[in-house]
Formats: C-alpha cells, structure tokens, sequence
C-alpha cells in the first residue's frame, strides 16, 4: 500500500518518531490479545478443536491487532476517496501545500495520521513475520510489504498521489473477513455455515478492494498519466518505479483471487488453509 505524507511547516513529509511510536501501540495490542487469546483457549465452548487449541493460543493476537489495524484504516480511507473524489486531478497527483489557499488541502491534510497508523503496522507486522518466519506469512508477505513502504517513502517524501492512497487503502476491506476466517478455523469451526459465508465474504470484499477498486484507480492513473502524473514522474524520483509497482500489485492480487475463489466456492468442512 503506498502511503501520502503531508509535511508539516519545517517538518519532514514522513515524522519516523510518530511511526515508531504508533508501532509500539500495535506492539502492546499485540501482547494485550496474547493474554487474551490464551486465556480464552482455556474456556470451555471457544476453541473446539484440541489439535490445534495451541495455534489458537499462541497466534490469535497477531490476527487480532491485523482485524483492529484493518478496521481503521478502511473506515478512514473511505472517508479520503469521499472527500477527495471531486478534487481536480492536479490535486490527485500533485497537492499543494497544506497552508495553500486550495481547498483540497485539508482532505489531504486529514490523510497523514492513517498513513502513519498503516506504515506503523507494516514496520510492527514484517518484523514478527520475520520473527516466526514462516508460521505468520511467507516471502510473499515480507516482499509486498517491504516493496509498498518503499513506494510510501518516494511518495511521503515528495508530496505526491493523495488520490491513489484514498483508493489502495481501501483494499485493507478484505482483511477483515480473511482475519474472523483464521479465527474459525483455528477454534474448529471450519465446517460451519458461518465460515462459508465467511469464505463468501472474504472473497466478494477482495474482488470489490482488490479487482474492482484497485483497478479502476488504474485505469484512471493510465488516463491522468498526461500532463499529470507525467510531471509528477518528471520531478520525483523513483515515482515510474512506484507506478510500475501498482500494476505488478494488481497481477497480484488476481493471481491470489483465482486461489480465494477456488476456497469460496468449495462445500463447507474442516479447512486447513
């Protein structure tokens, strides 16, 4: 997810000790759900399945602090596309200054603190991935992580794409169902109507994030390329690199909703993915 950091008068565009902080607030959610999970895989009714009541115990904090990141930063985004959907496309790609007299500057303006919450929970997430590496994600995680916080850092640095954040957070819909899914599956649950209609939801949130979104924020980068997003390239380096990231993220995503399809629409019973 690429990230726009506004910058403050005589501030850097990306404030790494706001990140590192918000991190350790992820960190110690972190360990509060650890308590809680625990806890919980010890109540009679909760975690079903002996086998793997320790999966539960152990991992269930990590998909917690995910659902909770989640949760905000979709809720946020969507008020980002709402308030900038009518901007001009100038101030899509290219925002003035927040002490401007433009009166997109404000929406803009309102979108560093979810940057800062997001780039805070990939900073807090790759670095237990790599700690549990490969029980929490695999390489695919670290590297689509790894890659789109180097896209935040080019495009928090220069001041650039407001309007692409607005609609790749919005990707983070399907997180929520794919979180409440481990959740069943791990407290036995994974034959249940509710975890087919999970699988539904998960899959349907992807297509609308993922495919449908994302793409359409394609299509319209494509479209806004000339004289926009051109001289947007033309003054920052590295920002065609971060374009050509988001069509590599996109054949991405459609590569992982072939396999989420194939889950959804299979009959219900004891998941093991």
């Amino acid at each position: 997810m690429v990230l726009f950091y506004a910058n403050r008068p005589g501030e850097p565009g990306i404030i790494l000790w706001e990140v590192a902080a918000a991190a350790l607030c992820f960190e110690a959610l972190y360990r509060s759900f650890g308590v809680a999970f625990r806890t919980l895989s010890t109540r009679k009714g909760v975690a079903l399945d002996p086998k793997r009541r320790p999966t539960f115990a152990r991992d269930g904090n990590s998909y917690a602090v995910s659902f909770v990141h989640a949760l905000i930063v979709v809720l946020r985004g969507c008020q980002h596309l709402v308030d900038q959907y009518q901007a001009p496309v100038e101030a899509k790609f290219v925002q003035r200054p927040y002490g401007s007299t433009s009166e997109w500057a404000a929406g803009a303006a309102a979108i560093e603190p979810t940057n800062t919450i997001f780039l805070a929970f990939l900073a807090y997430d790759v670095s237990h991935v790599l700690l549990e590496y490969p029980r929490l994600g695999g390489m695919d995680v670290i590297a689509h992580h790894v890659l789109f916080a180097a896209a935040s850092y080019v495009c928090g640095s220069n001041r650039v794409f407001p309007w692409p954040f607005a609609w790749l957070i919005i990707g983070e819909l399907s997180t929520l169902p794919l979180n409440l899914r481990w959740v069943l599956i791990q407290s036995g649950r994974g034959d249940t109507t509710i975890m087919t209609w999970t699988n539904r939801c998960f899959a349907f949130t992807f297509f609308v994030g993922r495919v449908v979104v994302y793409g359409l924020g394609l299509l319209h980068l494509g479209a806004s390329w000339h004289p926009y997003v051109e001289d947007a390239c033309q003054r920052v380096s590295g920002l065609r690199v971060v374009c050509a990231l988001f069509v590599a993220g996109y054949g991405l995503n459609l590569v992982w909703f072939r396999r989420i399809v194939r889950v959804a629409t299979r009959p219900a019973r004891a998941a093991d993915d």
